[in-house]
């Protein structure tokens, strides 16, 4: 994790002109004992958004998300920018013109692909969604009861 963490912020750092601290504090591994706490987790992932009080909802949530592939066929696709090919090229003349990090012919389509829950899986697709919806809309209940204005994303 420290490697993950110290390359990661170096170079999200560099793209936005950032230095200094990046994280907030210290990683720190926290065991998922049994299903109950992994479910737990789900719910910490779909409440963003909404625990904040910056949406009302958590389908509004404009961050990265995996809502819409729980509830539905959703598939979600993203540029993977190969650093290696990068690197391969860096003496092309395109790299040098300046697309450097982004340029289209490193990136490769990936989809996200969400898998259900190991102690979901014994479940139908309809029983998972159910359960999903079931987390959300504790998780917005649970905002409503706090009666503050949304702020918006």
């Amino acid at each position: 994790m420290q490697y993950l963490r110290a390359n990661l912020s170096r170079k999200v750092g560099r793209l936005v002109d950032w230095s200094g601290g990046f994280w907030e504090r210290r990683y720190s591994a926290e065991p998922v004992l049994d299903d109950e706490a992994l479910v737990g987790r789900l719910r910490y992932v779909l409440a963003h958004g909404v625990k904040e009080g910056l949406v009302e909802r958590s389908a509004e949530w404009p961050g990265l998300t995996c809502l819409p592939q729980l509830l539905g066929p959703a598939r979600r696709l993203f540029q993977w920018f190969s650093w290696t090919r990068r690197w391969s090229k860096r003496g092309s003349e395109n790299m040098a013109a300046g697309e450097g990090r982004f340029a289209e012919e490193i990136a490769e389509p990936v989809e996200l692909v969400v898998e259900p829950l190991p102690c979901w899986k014994g479940l139908g697709e309809e029983e998972r969604r159910r359960a999903v919806r079931g987390l959300v809309e504790a998780v917005e209940s649970e905002a409503r009861a706090r009666d503050m204005p949304v702020m918006g994303a």
